[in-house]
């Protein structure tokens, strides 16, 4: 097993992630983004949803004293959170998924470089966020995941890179 992401290799990772995400949802037409595939989302509201996500990963950086101590002690690989991840989702209830789906809509007259740079300014401001932090502060303290818990902040970064592809994989897939 790989051992856990350095706070250098995460940047890394998540500058790459987020550039991907970003030239993929960009090269989209803007009526491809914005069409309804009711009930299933829309390529803009995959975007929506891993903005708002990595939004509150930043927030929780910036709540440092806040956040609860990791008393696990425990912090897991990329693959093994990854894993642990698409297991969650696997036996998530479908009322919790149908809520969290629910709360994502794309607001009227909504643009695909409005969407599109927010999804960048939120990868931006979580990038610059964790980088006020040191190795040792990622694994001291935790964030809650709404299907994995608590994990350690390394762990959610991991999360997080993991997270946009999910979803990129999703959209493409769909898309063809």
């Amino acid at each position: 097993m790989n051992p856990a992401m350095t706070q250098s290799e995460l940047v890394q990772a998540l500058e790459a992630r987020h550039k991907e995400v970003g030239d993929y949802f960009s090269s989209l037409p803007e009526a491809t983004l914005l069409a309804d595939t009711a009930p299933k989302w829309n390529p803009a509201q995959h975007l929506i949803h891993l903005t708002r996500a990595n939004s509150r990963i930043a927030q929780g950086f910036q709540a440092r004293d806040a956040l609860p101590n990791n008393d696990s002690g425990q912090i897991r690989s990329y693959e093994v959170v990854r894993e642990t991840y698409i297991a969650a989702l696997q036996q998530a209830p479908r009322e919790l998924l149908d809520k969290n789906g629910a709360a994502v809509q794309v607001e009227a007259k909504s643009s695909q470089h409005q969407i599109l740079e927010a999804y960048q300014q939120a990868g931006t401001g979580l990038r610059q966020a964790m980088q006020t932090w040191t190795e040792a502060d990622l694994d001291a303290k935790a964030m809650p995941h709404p299907l994995l818990g608590l994990l350690s902040v390394r762990e959610m970064l991991e999360f997080a890179v993991y997270h946009d592809l999910h979803h990129l994989e999703g959209v493409r897939k769909t898309l063809g």
